[in-house]
């Protein structure tokens, strides 16, 4: 497997580490079926290339999946996503953004992300460019978008790659709820797992990918459970 180094950038999670990625060859082609090999080895996708961490100095940044084959362990905040937006209709459609896509990815940005290297990318090219992964699973109340999931699927593996909502409906946890959906959707199309990206214990914005359990971590070339010993107080019953 021949593996590019990037140049080191600025962590745009902990600012005082510098970063660097390992990409895939490019002038192999992602399939489906390729992609599905290199996700379970801790792989993501930016456009077209594929790529995982290899900062020299930090090992920070862990590759986190959720096996499918047993159901979530839904927590009180969970159950009260779901209540909050049981006035929405989920679905999935295929990966081609359209103008509202693109205008909801663009209010996103200034709302939460007005400072954030993101604005250097623009809504299609969250997606694969050869058209062979991305879907997009949409959330909708009657017909007005209010947020969707970048979703590459493989033959028994989905990896979300990027969620957008309205910044106006914050208070609606949009982004859990697309996860939620996500791993339904997921579950209901017989997938193994359901892959969430890199996840930084420093890191309080990617908090919110240890709570969907079961949960597993790529560590030291392999997978395995995630075990964490603090006491889980919102694991209570609503």
């Amino acid at each position: 497997m021949n593996l590019y180094p990037t140049a080191e950038h600025r962590c745009s999670y902990l600012p005082a580490q510098m970063a660097r990625e390992a990409v895939i060859d490019p002038a192999r082609a992602l399939t489906p079926a390729r992609y599905q090999e290199l996700l379970a080895l801790g792989f993501r996708r930016s456009g077209p290339y594929a790529y995982r961490t290899a900062c020299r100095a930090c090992q920070a940044c862990v590759a986190v999946r959720i096996p499918l084959r047993d159901p979530l362990s839904l927590r009180r905040r969970h159950r009260r996503v779901l209540r909050q937006n049981a006035d929405c209709t989920v679905r999935m459609v295929a990966g081609r953004m359209q103008r509202e896509h693109r205008q909801l990815y663009d209010r996103y940005l200034q709302g939460r992300h007005a400072e954030s290297g993101m604005r250097e990318l623009t809504a299609d090219d969250l997606l694969d460019p050869a058209g062979q992964l991305s879907c997009l699973c949409e959330v909708r109340q009657q017909s007005r978008l209010l947020a969707y999931t970048v979703v590459d699927c493989t033959p028994n593996a989905w990896s979300a790659v990027y969620t957008v909502f309205d910044p106006q409906e914050a208070s609606r946890s949009l982004g859990n709820f697309a996860i939620l959906q996500t791993h339904r959707l997921a579950r209901a199309a017989s997938a193994d797992f359901l892959y969430l990206g890199y996840w930084i214990a420093e890191a309080p914005q990617m908090d919110y990918k240890t709570d969907f359990r079961p949960l597993q971590l790529y560590m030291n070339e392999r997978w395995e459970p995630f075990a964490d010993i603090r006491r889980l107080d919102d694991n209570a019953p609503p």
